[in-house]
């Protein structure tokens, strides 16, 4: 494997002139204190070259956006979600056409979240050394062995991508893949444009009254909003478990009372989170959310009917069954909330 370090502008041009088919694709980057992927490393290549471009040289992207868009080679990633999140916030693009193994993978019946170096070696290939993935990739100069270790990452991609591909038209499955990287595609669309609510990822609202609910809406758009437009990860704005003590707060309290105080980075934010806490608390109530409860004889026997025959068009069709159906998804259609899409609709119709 060879591999050649890029931060100018002639050896991205280098790096985006390959003349193959398919190209492994990956990135390095960090994300524990922002609420968006900090980009360290581009991996660009396939066994014969990889190129380690450096996002963070003054370097002109255009012509990596049109290469991404380039109809005549194939760009391969493996659970490339967050790379493709990366590629779109930070260089407004996305690969297209797209290939993920891990997805492919999973539609050839393998497990659902193989990681690369299980799917290499399920190639015939060394293992892979993934001692390496926790590491400040925005540190300059990267040391050898961290660049060794980054190549490494899309050397094999585009060949297996290839053997992947093929099975799959063998199987009449490639169809499948599309659609799983088309619901990729919308999810990362939905993250950019704010599309989703910012309430879905607070675990214990059940615990809130229909007034607390009003006041944790008003809290946690207004700590969504804060975290997008400084880059910051929700929790250094302010922690949910504080936002839940708050909220059915009758007055603003003493903060550093309340579990899920964080000293400074809860002050700085204090006098924001109380205007938000004050419309919410001077707003009209919600409706609680009722509190969980086990399912009723009624709903875990239709529960039980419908993992069942999930269970036994997977095992039919070789396929895993949390891939087929998440267990949300088999309480779903099981009690009529909504039923199976898509190529599951086809596959499902004579079991369900």
């Amino acid at each position: 494997m060879k591999w050649e370090w890029i931060d100018d502008q002639a050896g991205l041009t280098r790096a985006l002139s390959q003349p193959d088919e398919f190209i492994g694709v990956d990135t390095e980057f960090v994300r524990e204190d922002t609420f968006w992927p900090k980009p360290g490393l581009i991996q660009i290549g396939n066994a014969e070259q990889v190129y380690l471009v450096d996002p963070l040289a003054e370097l002109d992207f255009e012509d990596f956006q049109v290469w991404m868009a380039n109809p005549e080679q194939v760009k391969v990633t493996h659970a490339g979600f967050e790379d493709l999140e990366l590629f779109a916030h930070h260089f407004a693009t996305q690969p297209s056409p797209w290939f993920d193994t891990q997805l492919a993978w999973a539609c050839l019946g393998g497990p659902l979240s193989i990681g690369l170096d299980g799917l290499v070696q399920a190639f015939g290939h060394a293992p892979l050394d993934k001692s390496k993935s926790r590491n400040d990739w925005t540190r300059r100069p990267l040391a050898q062995d961290l660049l060794d270790y980054a190549a490494q990452d899309v050397v094999h991609l585009p060949a297996i991508a290839r053997e992947l591909r093929q099975q799959l038209i063998d199987q009449d499955r490639l169809s499948w893949l599309m659609e799983e990287q088309a619901a990729v595609l919308e999810r990362i669309q939905g993250l950019l444009s704010n599309a989703f609510d910012p309430m879905d990822r607070v675990k214990g609202l059940h615990n809130l009254s229909g007034q607390g609910m009003a006041t944790m809406r008003a809290m946690v758009g207004w700590r969504d909003e804060t975290a997008r437009s400084q880059n910051q990860a929700r929790s250094r704005i302010v922690r949910d478990e504080l936002l839940l003590n708050l909220a059915d707060c009758e007055r603003w309290p003493d903060l550093s009372t309340l579990p899920g105080y964080r000293g400074g980075a809860t002050r700085r934010h204090a006098d924001a989170l109380r205007e938000r806490f004050e419309a919410g608390r001077a707003g009209p109530a919600e409706d609680a959310l009722p509190k969980p409860s086990r399912p009723s004889p009624a709903q875990k026997k239709a529960n039980q009917a419908m993992k069942a025959a999930v269970n036994a068009c997977a095992e039919r069709h070789a396929l895993a069954p949390e891939f087929l159906a998440r267990r949300k998804d088999i309480e779903a259609w099981a009690g009529g909330k909504s039923g199976p899409q898509g190529w599951r609709k086809a596959l499902l119709k004579e079991w369900i």
